[in-house]
Order: C-alpha cells, then structure tokens, then sequence
C-alpha cells in the first residue's frame, strides 16, 4: 500500500515539474492514505526530475516518520495542520509558480476571471497573510482564508492547492496559475469583470466529476 503511494507521489512530482508548476526542486507535494491517514511527502533538497520512491518518507499526521532516510520538506507542518483541518483533502501542492507569486507579493487576490478558476476553484483565489515559512501559522493561515474552497495564495510565497486526488490538487494549482497570468495581461487592457456567481455550479460539478469520477 505505502508503495503505491510512493509511486503516485513521485509520478505526480514530474509531472508538476513537466507542467512548470514546481520548480526544480522548490515547491513541495504530498498525498495521504484514505485508509490509514497516512502521508506521503516530498524530501527537502531533491530535484523532481531525480526524485524515485526511495526518496518519499512517510509519516503520521502528528509528525513521526515512520519511513524515508532524507529530510521531509520544510513546509511539513503545514500539510500537517492542514490534513487535520480539511480532511477531504487527499493531495497538497505547494507551489511557487511565477504569476501566482505575483499576486500573492502584491496581496491581491486573484479574481474568478477564467473558466479554469471558476471549475477548478469556485471562486476568487485569496491571500493568507504573511506567515514565516515551515511553521504551522502559515497553514493555519492558509485555512482561514481559504475556507471551503481548494487553493489559497500565501503573501510574499507562492500557492496552496488541495484535491481529492494528486492529479485534482494539480489541476486546481494549474488554474490557479493559468488565472493569475490571463488576470495579470488582461488588467493592462482595463477593468476586470468577474465571471457571474450562477456559473459556478456546472462549471465546478463538471470539473468534480472528471476529477473524481463521481
């Protein structure tokens, strides 16, 4: 079982990687065990294009590690926090994707001017203050602006996506992504227009299904 994880963890890292969602080996993701509650997290200080399952360490959600020689990444705790609050949460990615970052150094929210946030997201991607990294004020942070929905922007940072599943969490960090560059252009040409709220329901039940197969 906790290598099937591990293999889905390291299969979703390069393609984060390959989609430029992740940096070289800046950024984290993890997944957890529907059964066990389990985690599954990315080392510290190892490029994705390198990583294999040896690499993944396993731990609790109170923080033991229970497999892996490396170091778990910095931003653990945050996971963590996050996995006790929000336990429909199956994935995190953790991501410092250069629009995203734009906006969360600026603390503006990214508006729902997109189709991919609209279905992906459901809403305006908001930013959780300031909170020094690998501590658990940034997740609990992280939480309080999120809400209900599946991603959040960090000031001064980078970005926050949850899923069900790794490939839902990396759909949603791509759209968030994708929103923040087509917000970011289209300010130059004038005001922006929130897409109208009665759009979210099928747009966000269409991405549901064919994220989860429901």
């Amino acid at each position: 079982m906790l290598e099937k994880l591990k293999t889905e963890l390291v299969e979703a890292c390069k393609i984060a990687f390959g989609h430029g969602i992740v940096g070289e080996s800046s950024g984290n993701l993890s997944k957890k065990d529907s059964e066990t509650g389990l985690i599954a997290i990315t080392p510290s200080g190892i490029p994705y294009r390198d990583m294999v399952e040896e690499d993944i360490i396993i731990l609790t959600q109170d923080g033991k590690i229970l497999e892996g020689t490396k170091r778990p990444s910095s931003e653990t705790p945050m996971h963590r926090i996050i996995y006790q609050r929000r336990p429909e949460a199956g994935a995190l990615v953790h991501f410092h994707s250069e629009f995203s970052t734009c906006f969360a150094v600026a603390n503006r929210p990214i508006p729902m001017v997109t189709f991919g946030l609209i279905s992906a997201v459901g809403g305006d991607v908001q930013v959780a203050p300031y909170a020094r990294p690998a501590t658990e004020n940034l997740g609990l942070g992280a939480l309080e602006k999120m809400g209900e929905l599946p991603a959040v922007l960090l000031q001064y940072h980078g970005g926050l996506a949850l899923g069900s599943t790794l490939p839902e969490a990396i759909a949603v960090a791509e759209a968030v992504e994708e929103g923040a560059r087509i917000a970011l252009f289209a300010s130059f040409l004038g005001k922006l227009e929130r897409m109208p709220e009665s759009e979210i329901p099928p747009f966000r039940n269409y991405f549901l299904k064919k994220q989860r197969v429901i």
